[in-house]
C-alpha cells in the first residue's frame, strides 16, 4: 500500500472499495476496482525491467502453472483474461513445443488496444492445437462472498449495499462491437441479478448472431426470477452457464448470509437450473 500511496485519505475508485478499520486506516482488503491501485504500483515496478526480464518472468509463470495442471491430469484450460503481451509469450512457448496444455485464452485489455491489435490475433487451434485465442473478457460485477456481486436488491447482512459495477456497460457495448467486427466470441462476468438483467439487455440491443458468432454470458449465480424473462428471451443471441463449478464452491458459502432466505431458495444457487 505504501508504494502504491494509498492512505487513509485515498477515495475508493468507481466500482471498488477500500475497506477501512473503525479509526478510518485502510485494512488491505481492496474490493474489486480498488485492486487497481496496487496493479499501478506493480506495472510501475515491471516498467523497470527490462523487455528480457519481463518475458522470462512471464515464461517462468507459465512453465509452473503448465507442470502443476498436466501433472494432475489437466490437459485443457480455459484462460479467463490476458493481455497481449502475455499472449505474445504463450505464442514463442508453443512454437517452441513446450506447451503441455491446450490453453483457449480470452484476451483482457482496453478498446483501445484492442482496437489495434485483435485483427492480428485472432487464433484457433495453433501450434499443433495447442492454442486458441477467440475471446474477449468483461467483468461486469465482483464475487458474491466480497459483496461485489451487483444485486437488485439489497444484501440482507450489508441493507446499505447492492453491490458494484466494476465495468461501465458503454463500454462492454464497444467491445462487443469489436468482437463481432473482428470474429470474437465476448464472454461477461456477471454474478449479480442486477449485472445479468443489464448483460442480457445489452446483448439483446448490439448481439448479430452468425453461426460462428456467440455472446458467451459467463458466471452466473444470483439470476432473480424477475430478470428471466429478459434472460430467456435472448437465449437465441446468447449462451449463459448459470454457475461454474469455481464459482459454484467459491460463493456457495456465502449466499445464506448474503442473499437470504428467500432468494436462496429461489435463486440459481439453489441447485435448479435456471
Amino acid at each position: 500500500m505504501e508504494l502504491a500511496g494509498v492512505t487513509r485519505d485515498t477515495k475508493s475508485p468507481a466500482g471498488g472499495d477500500i475497506l477501512k478499520d473503525a479509526k478510518g486506516e485502510p485494512t488491505g482488503l481492496f474490493r474489486e476496482t480498488a485492486d487497481g491501485l496496487l496493479d499501478q504500483a506493480y506495472t510501475r515496478a515491471r516498467a523497470s525491467l527490462t523487455p528480457e526480464q519481463r518475458e522470462a518472468y512471464v515464461r517462468r509463470q507459465l512453465q509452473l502453472a503448465d507442470e502443476e495442471a498436466v501433472s494432475k491430469g489437466v490437459t485443457s484450460f480455459e484462460d479467463a483474461g490476458s493481455s497481449f503481451e502475455t499472449i505474445d509469450v504463450m505464442k514463442k512457448v508453443a512454437a517452441e513445443g513446450k506447451l503441455g496444455l491446450r490453453l483457449w485464452v480470452m484476451i483482457r485489455d482496453s478498446n483501445e488496444r484492442m482496437t489495434q491489435r485483435l485483427a492480428a490475433y485472432r487464433l484457433v487451434d495453433g501450434y499443433d492445437k495447442h492454442l486458441t485465442v477467440r475471446a474477449i473478457k468483461h467483468t461486469l460485477d465482483g464475487a458474491l462472498g466480497s459483496r461485489g456481486a451487483w444485486l437488485l436488491e439489497p444484501y440482507s447482512d450489508m441493507p446499505s449495499s447492492t453491490g458494484l459495477e466494476t465495468t461501465p456497460l458503454a463500454t462492454v457495448r464497444a467491445t462487443a462491437e469489436l468482437a463481432m467486427q473482428h470474429g470474437y466470441q465476448l464472454c461477461v462476468h456477471a454474478i449479480g441479478d442486477r449485472a445479468t438483467a443489464r448483460r442480457w439487455t445489452s446483448s439483446r440491443r448490439r448481439s448479430r448472431p452468425t453461426p460462428t458468432r456467440k455472446t458467451c454470458a459467463g458466471a452466473s449465480s444470483t439470476r432473480s426470477t424477475s430478470a428471466s424473462p429478459t434472460s430467456r428471451a435472448s437465449a437465441a443471441s446468447a449462451s449463459s452457464r448459470p454457475c461454474r463449478g469455481s464459482t459454484a464452491t467459491s460463493d456457495a458459502v456465502f449466499v445464506p448470509a448474503r442473499l437470504g432466505a428467500k432468494r436462496s431458495e429461489e435463486g440459481p444457487t439453489s441447485g435448479r437450473s435456471s
